[in-house]
């Protein structure tokens, strides 16, 4: 695991990790999907879907692994969503509540 410090004053830690997301209107399919990094209160995140746009409020689980009976939800919001070279979108998001 490596840390880098960005502008923001946090370190981020640059883990793999899967995720599922959810939209906080209930509108789709939860999006599984993997981070990028991670930092005491954010996640980076890439994704297929293109649903993503700042301010808009997600439901995250961290480690997610189909059929686990314990899931731990956090609420976030997203900062900002960019198209990536590879054609994917980064997302940005901040926890709002663990």
């Amino acid at each position: 695991m490596s840390l880098t410090r960005k502008q923001r004053g946090e370190y981020r830690a640059k883990i793999e990790q899967p995720l599922r997301v959810r939209l906080e209107d209930g509108a789709g399919e939860a999006d599984l999907c993997r981070t990028l990094n991670v930092s005491k209160n954010g996640i980076y995140f890439v994704s297929e879907q293109n649903v993503y746009y700042a301010g808009l409020h997600v439901h995250l689980v961290l480690g997610y692994r189909e059929g686990d009976p314990v899931v731990k939800e956090w609420i976030g919001e997203v900062l900002r969503a960019e198209r990536r070279e590879d054609g994917r979108t980064g997302i940005a998001v901040r926890i709002l509540m663990r």
